[in-house]
């Protein structure tokens, strides 16, 4: 069987309904700090991604599922201004597609924990949800 990489972007998003989506804001410090945690993350996992360019990134097998990055800077620009949002955000305005989004989802799912460094998910980074925490008030006895 075999599974197209390569797809065209997507149309522009229409900014009367998704007006957040449709512009890429974000700091040009944490989108090159997204970068770098990105490429760091995938490394070790069983997926490709794939670059304007034709470089791929990853550890994932020829058959692994392929994130196609059309519109790398607008992908980093959200991704490291919202984090998980942004990541879901750039996928819905184009900046980057799946042939296989169930499989690349399901293996971004599986390594959720692993994919930002703890110092950092601490210190509040958008890209990973703060623990829960409970008290006495909130939990409940059985």
């Amino acid at each position: 069987m075999t599974i197209s990489t390569r797809h065209a972007p997507r149309s522009a998003v229409d900014a009367e309904r998704w007006p957040d989506v449709a512009v890429a804001a974000g700091s040009p410090v944490r989108a090159v700090v997204a970068r770098a945690l990105f490429t760091r993350a995938v490394a070790a996992l069983p997926l490709r991604v794939r670059f304007p360019d034709g470089r791929l990134l990853g550890a994932g097998p020829p058959a692994a599922p392929v994130l196609v990055l059309h519109r790398p800077r607008e992908f980093f620009r959200r991704f490291g201004a919202s984090g998980l949002i942004g990541f879901g955000e750039s996928y819905l305005a184009g900046d980057w597609d799946c042939a296989d989004l169930t499989g690349l989802l399901t293996v971004l799912a599986a390594r959720a924990g692993d994919l930002v460094p703890p110092r950092l998910g601490r210190a509040g980074h958008p890209g990973r949800a703060p623990a829960a925490r409970t008290s006495a008030p909130t939990t409940r006895r059985r």
